[in-house]
């Protein structure tokens, strides 16, 4: 594997057993699913609500397996915690029952710090955070500082790798850059590689350097941001941006895809016979584009 990446993903599928009633269901969250993420990158995941973001960060963090295909870390030397996942919503990270500082520290025990209170002093200090908060709960902290608290615990396991889903979309704007400008400044202070997940094409443009568009659990386009959102090839890449100015979730819906053919055909203007049966992916223009239209 090349030394400079980080993360490889192979093949990532991922189905979920739902049960309703006495009848059974299996939903494919995730199909296919290949990328790789190189050291100190920025590398930007889009798609609407229900396109499989976040179970994707989930199986890279190690919190839920997949069902298909494999996550390589450093060609297999996966150390616990190199990779952490920072939540939109910071409660599902802290015991809303343990002080921010406590949960700082415990972080920082099971990593064999000798001097903790040192060390938790200098996490809030690197996130700007007053050093009293650390006896408060995370109940009586802003949604920013919330936030904060949530990255210095996962900078408390020393990472390679941080997955940020959505990770401001709960704050104000002011907070929001705020929060953005604390994160590039620690990924130049520690040479961390970040995989962030977002439906904002604003955000994604300003920070990330490479960008997956995720439709349906399937890559549709993938390549350099900039190129990728000035010069949408794929039709759900520029149903995105089009919508830009709305939430993604006002998109309308359509049934669940048939396992045939394109994941996007039912929905796309462009459609031709061959989508209905064979699942497209071509190489134009630097770019991965899985739709029929850019057949050679």
């Amino acid at each position: 594997m090349n030394p400079q990446i980080l993360i490889k993903i192979e093949n990532l599928s991922k189905t979920f057993k739902i049960r309703k009633g006495i009848r059974t269901f299996f939903t494919k969250a995730l199909r296919e699913i290949s990328f790789s993420l190189e050291r100190d990158k920025i590398l930007g995941i889009a798609g609407e609500s229900g396109s499989g973001k976040s179970t994707l960060a989930k199986i890279l963090a190690g919190l839920i397996p997949p069902s298909e295909g494999r996550v390589v870390y450093q060609e297999n030397l996966l150390e616990k915690g190199k990779i952490q996942l920072i939540f939109q919503n910071p409660y599902t990270s802290l015991n809303p029952r343990m002080r921010v500082g406590e949960a700082i520290r415990e972080v920082l025990y099971y990593q064999g710090v000798s001097n903790l209170d040192l060390e938790t002093h200098r996490l809030f200090s690197l996130m700007e955070l007053p050093s009293y908060l650390r006896k408060r709960f995370p109940s009586q902290l802003s949604g920013g500082q919330r936030q904060r608290v949530a990255i210095a615990r996962a900078l408390a396991s020393y990472p390679s790798v941080l997955i940020l889903d959505e990770p401001t979309s709960n704050l104000d704007v002011i907070v929001s850059r705020k929060i953005v400008d604390t994160l590039m400044r620690l990924k130049e202070k520690f040479e961390m590689a970040y995989l962030f997940i977002s439906h904002d094409l604003g955000l994604l443009s300003y920070i990330t350097e490479d960008l997956l568009v995720i439709y349906r659990g399937r890559i549709v386009e993938e390549g350099s941001t900039q190129e990728l959102l000035s010069s949408p090839l794929h039709p759900y890449t520029q149903l995105l941006i089009s919508s830009a100015k709305r939430d993604f979730s006002s998109i309308p819906e359509r049934e669940e895809p048939s396992q045939r053919g394109c994941i996007f055909k039912s929905r796309c203007v462009f459609k031709k016979d061959i989508c209905k049966e064979e699942p497209p992916l071509f190489l134009k223009d630097r770019r991965k584009i899985a739709c029929w239209l850019y057949q050679n």
